[in-house]
């Protein structure tokens, strides 16, 4: 039974047709000043629910969204509980989405959902506003629900589109794109579908497909109505990024003005133009003109994660193109706190150029990309290494858990399971041949590392000296009689790592145990200490560790997997952003371990990020394809080995 502020409600079933205005997929800002009321009793039939909505339609369709909410409050605080008033929630939500609250919007969609759950439009306005906030799995959740319901309705098809293409999955927005206009009843609705697919195409670096789709939905636009001009000024955003994307400055330009010209428009599809046309400006290298939209356009719409990351690039693109005199440069919509302040000078024959940049740093920038290169080892050419049962499956489980959850590409995340993993083949891809040749300085990479992990009192030579003992990660060839030579010390990981990868996102993951696995379900040998994070974070690099250093990692009775990182997958699913998902995780395997162990094991985390946290889920706002002059030089993985292939001992 569903609820409402704790109320349970008898759900009926009502069947309506809502406004064609109120249903425009425009998204979202504020509401409410007290207007027009209707009697209570009227207000519970379906005539009056009906002359509600078509007033409500009324004020939108002039622009007055504030109005319209106002209605639609008013007849709601009549009795909030009633089932037939689902419709009425809708409508307001919508009309929220479009003034740019998506926060209330989504609410006012829940709640229609609670009084109606057979309507799939319930379903499909939900997942909008999680789209819209960044919470692109719930979203696709609720598309998928939405298009169960009411197969033949082309919006769902299209707002299923938007998540894909949101999620960098190209294939499938365009297979929904072709469905959601094979269903359009109208010719004007489709100049909808050729935007998305020129945005789709100019994401996918597809640059020759761009103009076509825009021009289609030009010439569709040019032959509406002005009213179906007002219901389609979305799809003008839609092409003017399309084209910015394929840097096609004047075409730009020439659709946003066009948007520009029609009136009335909502408070999101204004604030879309004004994203775009903040990026126009960084692509014109006008730093100042650039943040000043940007901010503009955020105000109007704050809650919309879109706006926000295009007004944030726009001024990036700017400090990359500008030069001649001091400009100063606030990056929009950044707390005071992860504020950094820089000055960079060229010089040239003719002139000086010094950009003082005021923004944030490195991390609270769009992750334009996203690169990982995983490792799994579970046995080893020395047979006097104990092996491991988990360590290839862990690796290969979270390879495939970075593609399928984190909205990393398939070809940039590279596997090297067991005598793929070799000492010079691991620092090869770390350190030369792909990495540093693929990673940007705004992208984030991800080393994981699941193997044995000498103690430091193994490297007997530097005991013997009297100098500090160093970590080594064991790798498939590694003889444990001449760890120097044959192992990967962690310091020279994390060094090679900062100096040769060229960005401030690095997070390693060590998975990482000791020689000789006494203990059949112990990571560990004789010595229980694992590698010390204190030797392992560099500048700009996160280290999660799997336990202390005076402790032994464990592999799983419940499941095949070691418990650090199964717990950690889960944990960077539930709570997204890498600490807090350390924060739960670190829970999490020390309670399993204690139950099924009666030890102790405790993941540690050392910290030297520059920025505020980041989510492994988040989608990258400029994904690259992979370089084929990169990729024809390395060696086949086992993400491109068929199953077979690439399958190993247990």
């Amino acid at each position: 039974m569903p609820y409402i502020n704790g109320t349970p409600i008898k759900v009926e079933r009502l069947t309506m047709k809502l406004p064609k205005s109120i249903c425009s997929l425009a998204l979202v800002l504020s509401l409410i000043s007290p207007m027009a009321m209707i009697e209570p009793a009227s207000a519970q039939s379906q005539s009056q629910i009906q002359n509600v909505l078509q007033q409500a339609a009324g004020f939108e369709a002039q622009g007055q969204y504030q109005e319209a909410g106002t209605l639609l409050t008013n007849s709601i605080n009549y009795n909030p509980k009633n089932p037939a008033f689902w419709s009425l929630y809708l409508t307001r939500g919508f009309i929220w989405f479009q003034l740019g609250n998506i926060v209330n919007a989504g609410n006012d969609f829940e709640a229609a959902g609670t009084l109606n759950p057979n309507e799939g439009l319930c379903y499909m306005a939900r997942g909008m506003a999680f789209a819209a906030l960044g919470n692109f799995d719930k979203a696709l959740l609720d598309m998928n629900v939405a298009i169960n319901k009411k197969p033949n309705e082309a919006k769902f098809w299209f707002q299923r589109a938007y998540v894909y293409s949101l999620m960098n999955n190209y294939p499938q927005a365009l297979a929904d794109l072709e469905k959601s206009a094979s269903l359009r009843t109208t010719q004007y609705e489709r100049s909808y579908d050729h935007a998305a697919r020129a945005v789709v195409y100019g994401r996918n670096n597809e640059f020759d497909k761009v103009e076509p789709e825009v021009s289609a939905a030009l010439n569709i636009f040019n032959s509406c109505t002005p009213a179906q001009k007002v219901e389609s000024a979305p799809a003008l955003s839609e092409c003017a990024l399309a084209r910015a994307l394929k840097g096609d400055e004047a075409g730009c330009k020439q659709l946003i003005d066009l948007g520009n010209s029609i009136t009335p428009i909502s408070n999101l599809t204004r604030s879309r133009l004004l994203a775009i046309t903040a990026l126009w400006n960084g692509m014109q290298g006008k730093v100042a003109e650039a943040n000043m939209i940007g901010q503009q356009a955020i105000a109007l719409a704050p809650q919309y994660k879109w706006v926000t990351a295009i007004s944030t690039t726009a001024v990036q693109v700017a400090q990359q193109k500008s030069g001649g005199g001091t400009v100063v440069a606030q990056q929009p919509y950044v707390s005071p706190t992860s504020v950094a302040t820089t000055t960079t000078t060229t010089q040239t024959p003719n002139k000086t150029t010094t950009v003082v940049t005021q923004g944030p740093k490195a991390a609270d920038k769009p992750i334009d990309d996203k690169w990982a290169l995983v490792v799994g080892i579970s046995k080893f050419q020395d047979g006097s290494i104990g092996r491991l049962k988990y360590s290839a499956k862990d690796a290969k489980d979270f390879a495939e858990f970075l593609v399928a959850k984190c909205n990393f590409k398939r070809d940039h995340v590279r596997l090297l399971l067991d005598e793929q993993a070799t000492q010079r083949r691991i620092l090869e891809e770390l350190g030369d041949k792909f990495l540093p040749r693929v990673a940007d300085p705004n992208d984030l990479v991800v080393f994981y590392f699941s193997s044995h992990g000498s103690p430091a009192k193994a490297d007997s030579s530097q005991v013997e000296k009297g100098y500090r003992p160093k970590n080594y990660l064991i790798a498939y060839d590694t003889s444990k009689t001449s760890l120097f030579a044959s192992g990967i010390n962690v310091n020279d990981l994390t060094q090679l790592m900062k100096e040769r990868v060229p960005t401030d996102r690095i997070l390693i993951v060590l998975d990482a145990c000791h020689s000789g696995a006494a203990d059949a379900n112990a990571k560990d040998g004789d010595d229980p200490r694992n590698i010390d994070p204190e030797q392992v974070a560099g500048t700009g690099q996160m280290v999660i560790c799997s336990s202390k250093s005076d402790e032994r990692s464990w592999e799983s009775k419940r499941y095949a997997n070691g418990v650090f990182t199964k717990h950690l997958m889960d944990a960077l699913v539930e709570k997204r952003k890498i600490k807090d998902a350390f924060t739960h995780m670190e829970d999490t395997v020390a309670r399993e371990v204690k139950e099924d162990e009666a030890a102790r094991q405790t993941p540690v985390m050392k910290d030297q990020w520059s920025g505020a946290d980041v989510s492994l889920l988040a989608q990258p706002f400029k994904p690259r394809p992979f370089p084929p002059s990169v990729k024809e030089k390395l060696a086949p993985d086992s993400m491109t080995l068929s199953p077979a292939a690439s399958s190993r001992p247990r």
